[in-house]
Parts: structure tokens; C-alpha cells; sequence
């Protein structure tokens, strides 16, 4: 089996068919796109013989996904980063 990935990107809108894989073997691809934004993908295979499936239904994603930063602390550094240099004094990673 081959897979062909519709990534729904415009500078690469496809993939090319990635395979051959045995029949019930896990496929992977990756991607990244250049831009955030809302996404759809699919995806379809092809036998040895050339024959096609449909695509898939479309998988709705998001890129990137947001992280939120949980951690007070954390939150205190990213909006103060004029401390990284005395933390790393004071935890002796200055190298001196």
C-alpha cells in the first residue's frame, strides 16, 4: 500500500505517495506549515496495481496549538527576562 497526504498547505499541497507499506502496517507522515492557521487534512491510498480509494473525510486541525503556561514562576520569567542572566549567576551556570 502507498499513502498520499492532502496537507491543504499552499506551498505544498500534497505529499507524494509514501510507501509501500504492508497491508495493516502503520503509516506516518509529517508536516509543517509555514503559517498558523485552520487546517484540514486527508488522506487516500493506492494498491500494487495502481488502483485508488477516495480521500478520507477531512480531519479539522490548528496550527500551532497553543500551550498555556500553568506555572506562576514561569509566568514571572517569560514577562522578566532580564533575570535569566542573574538566575544563572546565582545557580552557577554563568561559567565563571
Amino acid at each position: 500500500m502507498y499513502y498520499k497526504w492532502y496537507w491543504n498547505d499552499k506551498i505544498n499541497e500534497t505529499s507524494d505517495w509514501i510507501g509501500p507499506y504492508n497491508s495493516g502496517e502503520t503509516a506516518d507522515a509529517s508536516h509543517i506549515w509555514d503559517e498558523k492557521g485552520e487546517y484540514v487534512i486527508k488522506v487516500k491510498a493506492k494498491d500494487q496495481y495502481g488502483e485508488e480509494s477516495p480521500w478520507s473525510d477531512p480531519l479539522a486541525i490548528s496550527m500551532p496549538k497553543n500551550k498555556e503556561i500553568n506555572s506562576p514562576f514561569l509566568r514571572f520569567l517569560e514577562n522578566h527576562p532580564h533575570l535569566f542572566p542573574l538566575l544563572r549567576y546565582i545557580v552557577g551556570l554563568s561559567g565563571s
